[in-house]
Parts: C-alpha cells; sequence; structure tokens
C-alpha cells in the first residue's frame, strides 16, 4: 500500500539526521535487519529495499528503525525542518521498478 507522511526533521550531534520508527515501517511492511540504499539527488533522497543494500534496519522485531545521519543529510535539508516521504511500493502506479521505494523531499508540502 502506497501512503504519504511528514516528519520533523532531527539532528544529532548538529548533523541532520532522517530518522523513522515503527509505525510506517511496519505499516509498508519493512522489517528488522531488511537492507537498504539510499542516494541523495538534488531535490529526493530515495531509499530502496533489496537483499544486495549496503545498510540494515536497526532496532528489533517490534520497532525497526531507519537512521540516517550524515553531513550529506545536512547539505540537502539546508534550513528545513521538516520532511516529507512518499512510501512506494514495488510495481506500483508510481513506482514502476522492481524494488519498494520511500522517497524524501524537503519540507511538508511538495508531495
Amino acid at each position: 500500500m502506497n501512503f504519504k507522511k511528514s516528519f520533523k526533521l532531527s539532528n544529532r550531534k548538529g548533523i541532520s539526521r532522517i530518522f523513522l520508527e515503527k509505525q510506517p515501517l511496519l505499516k509498508f511492511g519493512i522489517r528488522y535487519a531488511q537492507r537498504y540504499d539510499y542516494i541523495i539527488g538534488l531535490d529526493v533522497i530515495i531509499i530502496s529495499f533489496s537483499d544486495t543494500g549496503l545498510r540494515k534496519i536497526q532496532g528489533n522485531e517490534l520497532r525497526p528503525v531507519l537512521d540516517i545521519c550524515n553531513k550529506s543529510i545536512n547539505e540537502f535539508f539546508r534550513s528545513n525542518t521538516r520532511y516529507s516521504c512518499n512510501f512506494l511500493k514495488s510495481g506500483s502506479n508510481k513506482n514502476r521498478t522492481n524494488l519498494d521505494l520511500i522517497k524524501i523531499y524537503r519540507g511538508v508540502n511538495t508531495l
């Protein structure tokens, strides 16, 4: 099921942080230890889930956590304090790939 949700951008030691946990991940079918990769574009960060992903969902079975925190995230968000996620299942109308995707946009009105 595709859906959209907005979040407050958090930070850790002055570095912007994408922190998604529990409910939206479980609703999207993302589980603890699932693998993913992400790329940062000019206007969007794309997180793709696959068996060969370099990164792994943290947390535990009841509370999966996706946590991305680095300086390139700072550069992407600049002065924004919120972000919007578009959760797209593979093969859906807005995602013609064979991978589940989360597209992340600056602010809350860009979906």
